[in-house]
């Protein structure tokens, strides 16, 4: 059995590759809890992407460590 392989190595590597296509109107669509919405461009993903990995940085975390997260059900 062969292995798919992503197209992108990371979240951040995708995000970059379509904010990168300089597309204008919302791209993405999260929908936080039922009932609602909110639209995002790339680019503004992208830039909540690197602030969090600022964070872990801050904090000690560097390339190739594991990270936990915990979201709600």
């Amino acid at each position: 059995m062969t292995a798919l392989l992503p197209r992108f190595p990371t979240i951040s590597h995708a995000l970059l590759a379509q904010a990168e296509q300089g597309l204008d109107g919302p791209e993405v669509t999260l929908i936080p809890e039922p009932g609602k919405a909110e639209s995002r461009r790339y680019d503004a993903l992208l830039e909540t992407a690197a602030r969090g990995a600022a964070v872990l940085a801050e904090q000690g975390v560097g390339r190739g460590d594991r990270v936990l997260l915990c979201l709600p059900k």
